[in-house]
């Protein structure tokens, strides 16, 4: 499971590498695109995850095997736009 500190944390890499698209200083391409979503996913779906663990939900290891792909398939193609947050 992913502790809420380290959540935070890529939720602010996350951050940062969206700002960078935003402000052009990474081009927007098919493949950034691409990244963008799987980041998007990865988040939204941990955010939720989180949520419901501070709600007091139990934890469900279905739905971590399932963030965990959403992360790992989102690494691919973030290697073109951050390499460090891809690695994590």
């Amino acid at each position: 499971m992913v502790e809420p500190v380290l959540a935070f944390t890529l939720f602010d890499k996350a951050l940062s590498v969206l700002g960078l698209v935003r402000e052009r200083k990474k081009q927007r391409t098919e493949k950034t695109d691409q990244a963008l979503f799987a980041l998007y996913a990865a988040l939204a779906e941990t955010r939720s995850y989180i949520i419901d663990l501070e709600d007091a939900k139990p934890r469900d290891r279905t739905k971590e095997f399932a963030i965990s792909r959403l992360w790992n398939m989102a690494s691919v193609p973030l290697r073109e736009i951050d390499p460090e947050l891809a690695n994590r």
